[in-house]
């Protein structure tokens, strides 16, 4: 759409205008729906309900942790936490939808939650011993975890036939 006054009004009368047609654009122009729509609801496992809603606490706990002794860390290691929570809940979300790369996601997450929870646990101070069985259960499950979706992923690569695309011939 040429000139920048005609892509402001795009932004103020909505998606459907273009110059010539009305404010809200053309009724005429909508795609028809098609009766009756088909619901989007993938099904899963329960075994897969229960496995994200555990993680799903277990990541409620660290964020809860987060909150009591934020003041501790640094700006940045607050950051890195944050952005974690928010690449647990969509891989959460793609292990919901069932999406083929949400195993290789998901192995990935618990990888990173091991590594990170570790040196967490290596910069707290050493009067909190007492706390070290809830710490060392949770990051054996996590490890157990990512193993299973490591040998999930392999079994799927192992499955797949992986070949390079060819280009096309007339």
């Amino acid at each position: 759409m040429p000139g920048f006054y005609n892509k402001v009004c795009v932004l103020i009368k909505g998606p459907g205008w273009v110059p010539g047609k009305p404010r809200l654009g053309d009724p005429d122009d909508l795609p028809k729906v098609k009766a009756p729509v088909e619901k989007y609801d993938k099904t899963l496992p329960s075994w897969c309900n229960i496995y994200v809603l555990v993680h799903f606490q277990i990541l409620t706990v660290g964020y809860q942790e987060l909150l009591m002794r934020h003041m501790e860390f640094t700006q940045l290691n607050v950051f890195i936490f944050i952005c974690f929570i928010l690449f647990s809940l969509t891989v959460f979300g793609a292990l919901f939808d069932n999406r083929t790369y949400a195993g290789a996601l998901e192995c990935l997450r618990c990888l990173l939650l091991i590594a990170g929870s570790t040196l967490f646990f290596i910069q707290r101070p050493t009067d909190t011993h007492q706390l070290n069985w809830p710490f060392y259960t949770v990051q054996g499950f996590v490890m157990f975890s990512a193993s299973l979706w490591g040998v999930n992923c392999y079994r799927m690569f192992q499955s797949s036939n992986f070949t390079k695309i060819k280009p096309k011939t007339n």
